[in-house]
């Protein structure tokens, strides 16, 4: 889950977790391409706000279009 804006991202993962989803938040672009390399490698699916500081939505789908070409985004 990917949204600069605290609250949002917080409750977005809050109902996908009660659904049974294991939720990592990020709270821009950049924290999201990090948490790709670094900590969370396997991830099925990314949910992202389109403006973001730093590196928004659809420069996050840009990069991730190099790097993970199969993970599905949803803006």
């Amino acid at each position: 889950m990917v949204d600069d804006e605290p609250l949002v991202r917080r409750f977005a993962a809050r109902v996908l977790e009660e659904e049974g989803f294991l939720v990592s938040q990020a709270a821009d672009g950049v924290e999201a391409l990090r948490l790709l390399r670094e900590e969370v490698p396997d991830v099925d699916a990314i949910v992202s706000d389109v403006v973001m500081p730093r590196l928004n939505g659809v420069e996050l789908l840009q990069a991730l279009s190099s790097t993970h070409p199969q993970l599905p985004v949803l803006c």
